[in-house]
């Protein structure tokens, strides 16, 4: 088994155990749920982060930013990363409050109908099943580019995973792996980008690189990439396109139940105040940095097919195997 092998069944393992550790902690629905209610700060930024730098992140926007559109998904952050704070104050304090086990008990209870908890946990499986997809095919990407195995066994083997440490702990190994996770990809992809800047003569070089890069002009420039191969024509529809979802991903992290639901967990009101005002931060210095990765890979090789799999190439090709290793269990987090 080689190295970038080894380091991802480690931390599957790793992740397993924390696991199965906190599901020996569970004694009541309190535990199971929401963790007993007892969630400090940081448990709940680092779920909150963790449950949204998915896949989607490392791998689909990331190499969307390889493409040439880094500026429109940083223009989309900062608009949807405002969704913490106006969620947290408007509904997840409430949220809190209320003392539910579920969101849709939440919206049971508010609304005193049966009717409405029920509608709510359908949009909940229904809208969760297809994110699950898509970051399951994300990690099971990963998985066959590192390994011999076929795409349909790598996405059952991720699918059984994440489904027995979730479904034996419960909210408590969710938070607590959800953390771990985030420490991880957070370090590792500070790491590596410091690593590929200087790997290009440093932030000044990087940039004047990508500011002349003949290959895909317009790399860096605040719209982006545009053209008849590209998803936009002009600058006002790319700038549209980035505000419109820079709303939508605001409205998912303020009130979905994927983001929310955290906030049951936490220890009071000024825990789920304080967690989301600092995951915005976070996120969005995440994001830049995640982005400007995928640019700057454009000058290791500007033609990496698909382009959803620059990350990976460079952790296989550019960054020292070790750290490669570490930067590949840190998207497969």
């Amino acid at each position: 088994m080689g190295r970038f092998s080894l380091t991802m069944v480690l931390s599957v393992m790793i992740y397993l155990g924390a696991g199965w550790y906190a599901g020996r902690k569970v004694r009541n629905l309190d535990d199971y749920f929401v963790a007993g209610r007892n969630a400090p700060t940081f448990l709940i930024l680092g779920t909150l982060i963790a449950s949204f730098m998915s896949t989607n992140g490392f791998i689909g926007e990331a190499g969307m930013s390889y493409r040439g559109h880094g500026p429109l998904i940083i223009i989309m952050t900062a608009v949807n990363c405002m969704g913490y704070v106006v969620g947290a104050l408007f509904f997840g304090r409430y949220l809190r409050r209320s003392q539910e086990l579920t969101v849709p008990a939440f919206f049971g209870a508010r609304f005193q109908s049966q009717r409405i908890q029920t509608l709510a946990g359908l949009s909940i499986v229904v809208g969760l099943s297809g994110y699950l997809l898509a970051v399951t095919w994300g990690v099971a990407l990963i998985i066959t580019q590192v390994t011999d195995l076929s795409e349909p066994i790598a996405i059952i083997l991720v699918w059984i995973s994440y489904m027995l440490f979730t479904l034996y702990s419960g909210s408590k190994g969710v938070i607590l792996t959800d953390t771990l996770m985030f420490i991880l990809f957070t370090t590792a992809a500070v790491v590596a980008l410091s690593f590929l800047v200087s790997l290009n003569g440093g932030w000044f070089a990087s940039i004047e690189a990508l500011a002349v890069f003949e290959a895909k002009p317009d790399v860096i420039a605040w719209h982006g990439v545009l053209g008849p191969e590209t998803r936009w024509d002009t600058q006002g529809e790319a700038i549209l396109w980035a505000l419109i979802l820079g709303v939508a991903w605001g409205i998912v992290v303020a009130v979905s139940p994927w983001q929310s639901s955290r906030y049951l967990m936490a220890k009071n009101e000024h825990v789920v105040l304080r967690s989301a005002m600092i995951a915005c931060l976070v996120v969005a210095y995440m994001q830049v940095m995640v982005y400007g990765m995928g640019g700057i890979i454009n000058l290791g090789k500007p033609d990496i097919d698909p382009p959803e799999s620059a990350t990976i190439w460079a952790s296989l090709t550019l960054l020292p195997e070790f750290l490669g290793a570490l930067m590949l269990a840190g998207i497969m987090a």
